[in-house]
């Protein structure tokens, strides 16, 4: 995860270039660069761009914490949900063969281990599995997989018919179908956030032609106008740029 102090940077990084533009027009005629992205008019709009971007990030960051949360918490019920059903189904038919494979999927469900596996399947992504396999299986898609299972298993007792409208099949598979939505919406949010970063490192960092290789020629150009000591230049050198 990016840290405090690399946001912090980027946020400065980009508020001292709004600095030096600032110092730049107070040169006024004087600051007359050849190059075209150098001019008064073209920072600000790099300055607006490069603003635009760190908003979206910003943004998108909330939008994946949120997402995160939401499934996060979405998840730690259903472990809940997940085990009172099986509960109930011990309880509707204390014989019913499905409760041994239930259990099963439980405890993969809440990552925990058990001596024995259910079906053929199982027990082949345990054999094949490389031995740095974690056998608690507790991934988000991991847990969808296995609550899917678990649905399937407890549908096939005649007499699994509760009360409770959230643990009766179809209400399990609406949990089911909401575990899926949760999980997806907070994948789109890291994409999301991931492409954005980019795209702000790119408008900040690109060698050359980013915002912080800008402000390099910037004062390079009131060195040449002014001199490698003078006053103009040490007050254009105040406006620090760090690197990515």
């Amino acid at each position: 995860m990016t840290s405090v102090n690399s946001e912090t940077g980027h946020y400065k990084n980009v508020a001292n270039f709004k600095g030096l533009i600032h110092f730049c027009e107070s040169l006024k005629s004087a600051y007359q660069p050849s190059r075209a992205d150098m001019t008064i008019e073209k920072l600000n709009e790099y300055y607006n761009t490069a603003t635009a971007v760190m908003d979206q990030v910003a943004t998108a960051e909330i939008q994946l914490s949120q997402a995160v949360q939401n499934r996060q918490s979405l998840f730690e019920d259903t472990k809940k949900l997940a085990v009172k059903a099986s509960v109930t189904l011990q309880v509707v038919n204390p014989l019913s063969v499905a409760i041994k494979t239930a259990k099963h999927y439980i405890a993969k469900i809440r990552g925990k281990r058990l001596g024995t596996v259910a079906s053929a399947s199982d027990a082949n992504e345990t054999t094949e599995a490389p031995k740095a396999r974690s056998a608690a299986q507790t991934s988000f898609d991991a847990i969808i997989t296995h609550f899917d299972k678990l649905i399937a298993v407890i549908a096939t007792e005649p007499g699994y018919a509760p009360n409770e409208t959230e643990i009766t099949v179809i209400g399990l598979q609406a949990r089911l179908s909401l575990l899926k939505d949760v999980n997806d919406d907070a994948v789109r949010a890291a994409a999301k956030l991931k492409l954005l970063i980019s795209q702000r490192d790119q408008i900040l960092y690109k060698p050359d032609s980013g915002l912080t290789a800008l402000a390099r020629s910037v004062k390079q150009y009131i060195k040449v106008l002014y001199g490698a000591k003078s006053n103009e230049l040490k007050a254009a050198n105040v406006y620090s740029f760090r690197k990515r």
